[in-house]
């Protein structure tokens, strides 16, 4: 699964449990996301053999990738 898909899914989750009261969560629902995005891509890369510092840039980069993706897959109307 690809990690905008994952948080996608998971954003879903949260809708259905706690209905519009999810909205006002965004900011700390997105945070856990971004370090859940982080420690896994950090580990992923470490295992292919990139050294620490270079697998956190990556990782950053990464996550830049899979905001925009987010943000246009919200302003398609998808996330409502």
């Amino acid at each position: 699964m690809k990690p905008h898909e994952k948080i996608a899914m998971d954003f879903r989750d949260l809708l259905s449990k706690r209905g519009e009261s999810a909205y006002k969560n965004l900011k700390k629902f997105f945070e856990r996301q971004k370090e859940d995005f982080y420690e896994a891509k950090i580990l992923e890369l470490q295992a292919r053999g990139i050294n620490r510092q270079d697998s956190i840039i990556k990782a950053r980069q990464g996550w830049v990738s899979v905001a925009k993706f987010l943000i246009m897959w919200w302003e398609l109307g998808a996330g409502r």
